[in-house]
């Protein structure tokens, strides 16, 4: 679906890539990137206001963040603008979103590529294997397409602010397919992810009034020493609530997909998928009030990395540990800091039943899912805004 890389790439050629990699996330170059992530956040932030205005203050939340960091991708990963909030049929954005899309066509499909092997099932006369054949053939040609008009800027000393892809170019050690197969890893990896995170964020801080309160006296103060359009990362580390707010959504919702398995003699070699979410919730690690949603865990000198546990490498798990740890978890980071920062400051957040549990489902990755068509939920979230001081 996406290539050979950094995602699928194994042993010694994952270590390689990873090496030929790490420069495009480097802490210098996501700084680079903020200013590009909070300018697409404020810009989310105003249509959003303008959306709650036609519904009564309503608003479908997941689906409209899951545009936004779709744009954000773009513009910091790509250098391109897909301004998929906006409607644009951007044909790269566009191609993503519909194999994104869970047709019941795609879904019969992926149900028999689990049940088959994979040489039978690519040969399925089924339509969810053709529009998806399709749709990767697309997605290949557009991306390679990209790489190749961005190459010649960079060779003809054009003006190009720095993104993933342009890092990745000055590189030098990747063929454009190389390079075409590491940023659709990035866009796959990181789009839905995001959002979801966030989208959980937005939960956690509506049913969680007080800690919501916190965040916006945080949010609002560093604001105010700035214009709001030139916000730099020098102002999101002066803001450690928030920090400390996206560590703990991310420990209690990390939205990798868990696999369990009870009671199974597991032979040498076997592959296993080890719980996140478990871990991330285990009392011996965590404590007492390992399930709950306190951010203040990760405040205090030393904490904002392992939130006060005894283990402070790996603690929080939701990013993998060690060689085969997210790469791009720095990025995904502020990007969630920006979207939250940018609603926070801006809106109060309440959400429409305050009795609603949330539900989780998915199976690449965990994602708000409603109990039944007419609740309200995070898959089709609706919450309250009401609007504040303007950013």
């Amino acid at each position: 679906m996406i290539g050979r890389g950094i995602g699928t790439a194994e042993l010694a050629e994952h270590k390689a890539q990873r090496k030929s990699v790490r420069p495009a996330f480097l802490g210098h170059v996501i700084k680079e990137l903020v200013p590009k992530m909070w300018l697409k956040a404020l810009e989310f932030s105003d249509f959003m206001a303008t959306e709650s205005k036609a519904t009564d203050g309503t608003i479908e939340f997941h689906r409209l963040v899951s545009l936004v960091t779709l744009d954000i991708i773009g513009v910091a990963a790509f250098g391109e603008d897909f301004k998929s909030l906006y409607g644009s049929q951007n044909e790269l954005a566009a191609t993503f979103r519909r194999m994104l899309d869970p047709t019941w066509d795609f879904i019969k499909y992926f149900v028999a590529c689990m049940l088959l092997p994979s040489w039978i099932s690519a040969m399925l006369p089924m339509e969810g294997n053709k529009t998806l054949t399709a749709c990767k053939s697309k997605l290949l040609s557009l991306s390679h397409q990209l790489v190749t008009d961005k190459k010649e800027v960079v060779k003809k000393g054009g003006n190009y602010s720095t993104t993933v892809l342009s890092v990745l170019l000055k590189n030098g050690e990747f063929s454009d397919d190389d390079i075409r197969d590491q940023m659709l890893t990035f866009l796959f990896a990181g789009h839905e992810t995001t959002s979801t995170s966030t989208t959980f964020a937005m939960y956690l801080l509506a049913t969680h009034p007080e800690i919501q309160e916190k965040l916006r006296l945080e949010v609002q103060g560093a604001l105010s020493q700035c214009h709001p359009h030139e916000l730099t990362d020098q102002i999101f580390e002066s803001m450690p609530f928030l920090a400390a707010v996206v560590s703990e959504t991310l420990r209690l919702w990390p939205v990798a997909r868990d696999s369990v398995i009870r009671g199974v003699t597991i032979p040498k070699g076997t592959r296993v998928n080890m719980s996140i979410l478990t871990a991330n919730r285990s009392q011996s690690i965590w404590g007492a009030d390992a399930a709950e949603f306190r951010p203040e865990r990760w405040l205090g000198e030393g904490r904002e990395t392992h939130g006060g546990t005894n283990n402070r490498l790996a603690s929080s798990i939701t990013f993998l540990f060690g060689p085969r740890s997210c790469i791009g978890q720095s990025f995904a980071r502020a990007e969630m800091k920006c979207l939250i920062a940018a609603m926070v400051g801006k809106f109060k957040i309440e959400m429409l039943h305050s009795d609603q549990q949330v539900v989780v489902a998915g199976a690449v990755s965990l994602i708000p899912s409603p109990p039944c068509p007419d609740m309200l939920c995070l898959s089709n979230t609706l919450y309250t805004l009401s609007s504040r001081s303007s950013l």
